[in-house]
């Protein structure tokens, strides 16, 4: 599952996760300063967390810089 926003995700993200199947999070490209509500939640639930501006690391140290997508 690759998950892009909305606070709906967390829930199948989660099923999905006691299922034993992968979830992707891809932070939304306009956070720079901090992350959303459901980035916040899904950095806990997801195997990988992207993040699309460099300064998210600070926040998130073990997500994956990607740039723009």
């Amino acid at each position: 599952m690759v998950s892009t926003g909305t606070g709906m995700v967390i829930i199948p993200a989660l099923i999905l996760r006691l299922i034993n199947k992968k979830v992707i999070h891809i932070e939304d490209w306009s956070r720079f300063d901090s992350g959303s509500y459901t980035g916040k939640v899904m950095y806990y639930i997801a195997d990988k967390f992207y993040v699309q501006n460099k300064s998210l690391l600070q926040k998130y140290p073990k997500a994956i810089y990607s740039g723009r997508l």
